[in-house]
């Protein structure tokens, strides 16, 4: 029944946040999970996987009323608005998996290492919250994690603060810098809910800055284009990129009240049967 079915609901999400398919240092989701459990993904992150779990993370905080839902779909944000938007106001499809030779390397911890960033005894009381331990969890070092129970919570922020600047100095994940349009659409729709929830400005101004760059870039003459890239545009759109968008109009629609937004979202769809 829908008692079970929100509890399963409520459990996933849940657990997700606690493994290390979310990154516990620099947030955001991997592609997906090699084990039952979460803990090991594939490093692999994805503009659309961050997406959708922005909408899904935001929408069960209005459910449950649970801050930690809110906090991971917040923390999401912070990364693609960090890590995978460009100046313009675009997002970007892809960080890779693989650095310096070896998949999620850049990712992962010796016990070592955290104490020698962060000092001994806070570097021990860090390990123990997160599970990083001296035989590793993935390939003899270890992923950050909270599926051993402990609370979320802030109290290593600034820890983690000093474990990404000091992660950032490691060579360099490849960023697969082509602008999707449904995979953009997408977040132009996750960005509107999450302003929806939260009241925070930055996330409806991005949604729009988005929005700004793909009319000009990627539609043309009531075509949309799959994307682009260094200004190049790619191959006429398909089906999921005139309904992506589609969606991002009627999100926008949805938090500004605007008319315009619903009408482009409606001239869309008449464009797809067209085309």
């Amino acid at each position: 029944d829908c008692k079970v079915i929100l509890e399963q609901v409520k459990m996933t999400l849940m657990q997700m946040r606690r493994g290390g398919i979310f990154d516990q240092i620099g947030y955001g989701f991997s592609r997906y999970s090699t084990d039952r459990i979460y803990l090991v993904p594939h490093f692999e992150k994805m503009l659309y996987d961050n997406a959708l779990l922005i909408i899904a993370y935001a929408v069960a905080y209005r459910v449950f009323e649970e801050d930690t839902f809110l906090d991971t779909a917040k923390k999401t944000a912070a990364y693609v608005l960090r890590e995978m938007t460009g100046e313009d106001g675009s997002f970007y499809c892809a960080q890779d998996a693989d650095s310096d030779g070896g998949e999620g390397k850049f990712y992962v911890w010796s016990m070592e290492e955290v104490c020698h960033v962060l000092g001994e005894e806070r570097g021990r009381k860090f390990c123990a919250y997160y599970g990083i331990t001296k035989q590793g969890n993935f390939e003899g070092k270890s992923i950050p994690h909270l599926l051993n129970g402990n609370p979320i919570s802030e109290e290593f922020a600034q820890e983690r603060e000093a474990l990404y600047r000091h992660r950032a100095s490691r060579m360099r994940l490849h960023l697969d810098d082509k602008i999707l349009t449904a995979w953009n659409g997408l977040m132009v729709s996750a960005m509107c809910v999450l302003y929806r929830v939260t009241g925070e400005g930055e996330y409806l101004l991005a949604a729009q800055k988005a929005e700004c760059f793909l009319a000009k870039n990627v539609m043309e003459d009531g075509v949309i284009y799959v994307g682009c890239r260094s200004g190049v545009r790619l191959e006429k759109g398909f089906l999921d990129d005139y309904a992506c968008m589609a969606a991002a109009y009627l999100s926008l629609y949805d938090v500004t009240a605007e008319v315009a937004w619903l009408m482009r979202a409606e001239e869309i769809c008449k464009e797809a049967q067209v085309q």
